[in-house]
Order: structure tokens, then C-alpha cells, then sequence
């Protein structure tokens, strides 16, 4: 699948809504949630990385 520069800003902007939103709940929520969600951010900084 072929993704113009657009799509990518796209899909960049809704993953960055999704990650708000799991943090805002992590906050409200239990210490392991928010472990969960740096192990995650972990995981994008490095797919990032690695693009």
C-alpha cells in the first residue's frame, strides 16, 4: 500500500490522539496502566527510530 505524504501526517495525527487519550485515562487510573503506556511509548519512540 502506497501512502502519499498526507495520509502519513494523517495517520500520525490519530495515532498521537489515540496515545492523549490512553494517557489522560492513565493518569486517572492505576500505576500499571501507566507503566503499560511508557512500555508503549518505548515501543513507538523505537518503531519510529527504526522507520
Amino acid at each position: 500500500m502506497n501512502l502519499n505524504k498526507n495520509n502519513s501526517k494523517e495517520l500520525i495525527q490519530i495515532n498521537n490522539q489515540v496515545l492523549y487519550t490512553a494517557m489522560r485515562m492513565a493518569s486517572t487510573d492505576s500505576k500499571v496502566i501507566k507503566r503499560k503506556i511508557q512500555e508503549l511509548d518505548k515501543w513507538f519512540i523505537f518503531s519510529f527510530c527504526n522507520y
